[in-house]
């Protein structure tokens, strides 16, 4: 089988390119870069306390999904059926004002 030499250099490139999904942070990474750029430059923080914060976020990023599902189990057991409706119908009220505030922005 041959190859030619533009498809190796092609292919080549292109392991060495970051996929676009690299290149994208999530919201979350964004607003976490800002605020360690904020503490930063206002404590003045050291490298070490940079790397135990940035240890911190993983940690809370990796526990806040089960702690949630943890919460919203809890919650659902105090709550008569009624009350669980009446909640979830606030919950999705204030998601759309949210995101209609975002599209403001």
């Amino acid at each position: 089988m041959k190859v030619k030499l533009w498809q190796l250099i092609v292919l080549g490139l292109g392991a060495l390119l970051p996929t676009a999904a690299q290149q994208q942070l999530t919201a979350a990474e964004k607003r976490w870069n800002r605020l360690m750029e904020r503490l930063q430059q206002a404590l003045e923080l050291t490298p070490q306390q940079q790397e135990q914060l940035r240890n911190l976020f993983h940690e809370y990023r990796e526990r806040r999904p089960r702690e949630r599902q943890a919460f919203r189990e809890k919650l659902a057991s105090i709550l008569t059926p009624e009350q669980r409706e009446k909640l979830q119908r606030l919950i999705k009220e204030h998601r759309q004002q949210r995101r209609q505030r975002l599209q403001e922005r």
